[in-house]
């Protein structure tokens, strides 16, 4: 009987730790997004790991744990390769709240999910291309001058992205658009034409908060 009973009283921790667990990962803040004109907001909680300036026609590569994400390829005939871009990384830890939220006003003008595969390539010259769980959400600001593109990168042994939006659906700054279960990465691609950062390399950013940067003071090189 004595075991009995303590085997209830195991199994009652469990479930209550298991549920005080998921509690604190599924958590959803109330964000309240800045009431600035021509802004753009973080869509991630997390790190900027980094932050890179694209060229106009260069290959944009991703990185994770120091693999490489070829963005270019899922990108063809979405955005305007003659324009130079920013494209900002963050690192989501375990801690992190794991929501994505849109960083700018606008619609959904397309999207891409891509289930993905872990590939080895070129190991004599120790490259390794990361090919695990991606979702890209397209969105055009209502000046159509603006536009972000934020990635959802998943880890290879998790696989758990989910989306929020549909094509043409109108979203505001800060409205939730997907959640990757257990986090991993998200990468934001905005245009670099008369935008300033507002952020560095290694800043803590929250989704829906945290103004990355602002259109109208000039491009940032």
């Amino acid at each position: 009987m004595k075991l009995f009973l303590l085997l209830i009283l195991v199994g009652l921790i469990i479930f209550i730790s298991i549920q005080g667990f998921l509690k604190f990962f599924y958590r959803d803040p109330v964000r309240v997004p800045p009431q600035i004109p021509n802004i753009i907001l973080s869509p991630a909680d997390g790190k900027i790991c980094y932050i890179k300036h694209i060229k106009s026609g260069e290959v944009i590569f991703s990185k994770k744990n120091r693999r490489s994400i070829n963005i270019s390829d899922m990108l063809q005939n979405k955005i305007d390769t003659t324009q130079n871009y920013i494209l900002i990384g963050i690192q989501m830890s375990f801690f992190n709240v794991h929501y994505q939220r849109s960083p700018i006003d606008g619609v959904v003008y397309d999207k891409k999910y891509i289930p993905g595969e872990f590939l080895d390539i070129n190991l004599s010259r120790k490259i390794l291309e990361f090919e695990g769980e991606r979702n890209v959400t397209y969105i055009k600001g209502n000046d159509e001058k603006i536009l972000a593109i934020v990635i959802q990168i998943a880890s290879n042994s998790v696989r758990r992205i989910e989306s929020f939006v549909n094509l043409n659906d109108r979203i505001k700054r800060g409205d939730k658009i997907g959640m990757i279960k257990f986090g991993s990465q998200v990468d934001l691609i905005i245009p670099a034409k008369n935008v300033r950062l507002k952020v560095s390399e290694k800043s803590r950013i929250k989704a829906g908060e945290t103004i990355i940067g602002e259109y109208g003071n000039g491009e940032n090189k």
